[in-house]
């Protein structure tokens, strides 16, 4: 196991970052341009696997500093093929098709884009 000098702390997003209209879109957005990278099994495979394989040197945590312990991978991508982030990434006319208030995957997307990605994170949060 390597040593880490610092830990980075990933602050998650609430319910409530989530459930903005201009917060969803931009994430909605990059999840789809991410998408152009990965397969549906891919994206969540990578999640999953970020989560595992971050060894110590990534934190993530509420904003009010508690950890964040993500859900039971099984229960939260139960299907197998990940048929929901098609749905998930349809648009109409430039927009989300429909809108998903399941926020334990969201969260878990938008926290793994905010560790690997930081740049695009940014461009989530403005």
């Amino acid at each position: 196991m390597a040593l880490y000098a610092e830990k980075r702390i990933i602050i998650v997003a609430t319910n409530r970052e989530l459930a903005g209209e201009h917060y969803y879109k931009r994430l909605w957005i990059a999840i789809r341009n991410l998408s152009e990278e990965f397969s549906r099994r891919k994206w969540v495979d990578c999640c999953i696997g970020y989560f595992r394989d971050m060894d110590g040197a990534v934190e993530f945590q509420w904003p009010n500093g508690t950890p964040y312990l993500p859900p039971d991978w099984d229960n939260l991508f139960s299907d197998a093929d990940a048929r929901w982030l098609s749905f998930y990434l349809e648009e109409f006319n430039g927009s989300p098709k429909m809108r998903s208030n399941l926020y334990s995957r969201l969260r878990v997307f938008d926290a793994v884009i905010r560790a690997k990605w930081p740049n695009i994170a940014k461009r989530i949060q403005e």
